[in-house]
């Protein structure tokens, strides 16, 4: 009745990652600075789909008017 697959294991992993918000006042306005940064110590990764990225982050500013 059940048919048997093919196990692929896929390798336990953990992945750090880091991230600031600050919140200021330029020229009268709220001003919000973020920033991140992903896979902080560039560990090599894979799933069943896809492989994993290397360091890669981003930075960001919001004003409010």
């Amino acid at each position: 009745m059940f048919r048997r697959c093919a196990k692929f294991p896929i390798p336990d992993r953990t992945i750090v990652s880091a991230g600031f918000q600050y919140q200021t006042e330029l020229g009268g306005r709220r001003t919000v600075i973020a920033g991140s940064i992903n896979n902080l110590f560039d560990e090599k990764y894979w799933d069943r789909n896809t492989l994993g990225e290397g360091v890669n982050g981003a930075l960001g500013l919001r004003v409010h008017w």
